[in-house]
């Protein structure tokens, strides 16, 4: 069969039962003729812990913002990861929702653009009037490497108790690349570092073996206009 666009819906739900903790891993890496449209769920439930880990590096279109349902004395963290070239638009991101007391959340997103391609950030903290002693934090951080690429940023907070806090971006700003105030451009000599370590590296921490394995070799081949 021959096409020129796929769509890829994929469908994930994440539960962690009362007090356990559980740690989910996606990379994804489609060609840029696929249109992914993801729909996922990672919800702690009472005491529970969920860790979601996300990376973004292919398909034409990305969209993936997974809602996190926190109960009672339950944490979500999500650490996402989108990688943006010619012709691509990676919008990602995640959301917090506190409906019971004592719960935590913890949102770190990180994107890069480059030869025109757009990257988005969409965040949601909310807290529920009866989630009392609640925290939350999210933090944003875009980068453009060439000319003509964007990054655009859309957080969200709705609270009305607790400790919380979103980011509105103090990174340096390039009017011809950015439309975000979170958005630098880096000087040439580190956009063309094939490995872009300041940007991707402590992801790859957080990462299981051989997915940073993977994950590196698809940062350096991107870095290198060899994925097509």
């Amino acid at each position: 069969m021959y096409a020129t666009e796929w769509l890829h819906s994929a469908v994930v739900e994440v539960i962690a039962m009362r007090t356990r903790r559980c740690a989910y891993t996606t990379l994804q890496n489609w060609s840029k003729d696929v249109y992914n449209l993801v729909t996922s769920a990672p919800t702690p439930t009472r005491g529970a812990t969920v860790e979601w880990l996300d990376a973004n590096t292919g398909s034409r279109l990305t969209m993936s913002t997974p809602p996190s349902t926190c109960g009672a004395r339950a944490k979500a963290e999500i650490v996402s990861v989108a990688f943006a070239g010619g012709a691509q638009h990676q919008d990602a991101g995640a959301k917090a929702v506190h409906l019971a007391p004592n719960t935590t959340s913890h949102i770190v997103s990180e994107s890069v653009s480059k030869d025109g391609g757009r990257t988005t950030y969409r965040g949601l903290l909310k807290v529920a009037k009866g989630a009392k002693a609640s925290s939350r934090r999210s933090a944003a951080t875009r980068s453009c490497l060439t000319t003509g690429s964007r990054s655009d940023t859309y957080p969200t907070l709705r609270s009305t108790r607790g400790r919380g806090h979103h980011p509105r971006g103090d990174g340096r700003r390039s009017p011809t690349t950015c439309s975000s105030t979170s958005c630098p451009r880096l000087k040439e000599n580190e956009a063309n570092e094939p490995h872009c370590p300041r940007l991707v590296s402590w992801f790859t921490k957080e990462l299981p073996m051989e997915y940073a394995l993977e994950f590196n070799r698809l940062i350096r081949l991107e870095m290198e206009g060899s994925v097509g």
